[in-house]
């Protein structure tokens, strides 16, 4: 499993965070700040101690600093789903990946849901297709509660 790690882009309050949230990933101190984006697309995953780490981490984030996710993996949303305190009014999400599935071909595709388009802070838009390499309609991989942190407003 890659070891977490993040990086933070010289001059601007951009993070990179990658690797597997465990029992041994160290996310970063946060100085204030009005905006801070943080980009989720390498994480592959975190466990019921990186998801303690988080709310924690969370809970951390300095007043008045507004953080910005992209990119979130499912598993990051399954974890706001499901844990109370995974996301706080600090924290918006910006964009999310979904998991789609073709009973055609096999084929397996996280397609990225971005505010304003697939989803808005209340709901997901009904009208997304997806389409395989065959140009066939996938479905969506995933139970209907997946989407639920928007409708709670937390999104």
């Amino acid at each position: 499993m890659e070891r977490f790690t993040y990086e933070k882009q010289i001059a601007s309050e951009f993070y990179l965070f990658r690797g597997f949230l465990d029992e041994h990933a160290k996310l970063p101190v946060l100085a204030p700040a009005r905006a801070i984006s943080i980009c989720l697309r390498r994480v592959v995953g975190i466990n019921s101690i990186g998801t303690k780490i988080w709310c924690q981490w969370v809970r951390s984030i300095p007043p008045g600093t507004k953080i910005r996710l992209s990119n979130c993996p499912p598993s990051f949303i399954k974890c706001f789903n499901q844990v109370h305190g995974s996301l706080t009014s600090s924290v918006e999400i910006h964009s999310f990946l979904v998991p789609f599935y073709s009973v055609e071909t096999g084929e397996r595709i996280d397609s990225l849901y971005v505010r304003g388009t697939q989803f808005t802070g209340k709901k997901v838009m009904d009208d997304v297709v997806v389409l395989d390499s065959a140009m066939n309609k996938m479905e969506l991989d995933v139970f209907p509660d997946f989407f639920d942190f928007i409708s709670k407003g937390a999104a």
